[in-house]
């Protein structure tokens, strides 16, 4: 799973399946869970797959005017398809959209209760009897 946000680009990286060769037809389907609406991107020609040195990812810098076509919204998850014009699917990702700072290495994770709840200190002391 791919986390991105919907306020600006986001770098994905993808590790496909089978080679694929620049020049050669690539598609990008992006399809809401919520909603099912499928949106399309010819990358053929854009220039905006790169292969990285060591070869084994290829990255794609998801322009906001894509996230913004494609309706991508946050707290939702969206299935991502890269196949060639004739149906040969490169691979397939799951992204889900948040605009949460998340930093796994210093153990910043996404909360779904994020702002949602207010917390009150009190000094009273209660005692409940059952």
């Amino acid at each position: 799973m791919k986390i991105v946000d919907n306020t600006g680009d986001t770098q994905i990286r993808f590790i496909f399946q089978k080679d694929w060769v620049s020049g050669d037809s690539l598609y990008l389907k992006i399809r809401s869970r919520s909603t099912n609406k499928v949106h399309t991107e010819d990358l053929t020609n854009a220039g905006v797959i790169d292969l990285n040195q060591d070869r084994n990812y290829y990255s794609y810098l998801m322009p906001l005017s894509v996230k913004n076509a494609a309706g991508i919204v946050e707290n939702n998850y969206y299935d991502v398809t890269l196949s060639d014009g004739f149906g040969i699917l490169y691979t397939r990702e799951t992204l889900f959209c948040t605009n949460q700072i998340i930093l796994p290495q210093t153990n910043v994770l996404y909360d779904p209760n994020e702002n949602q709840y207010k917390e009150h200190t009190t000094n009273n002391e209660f005692i409940i009897l059952e």
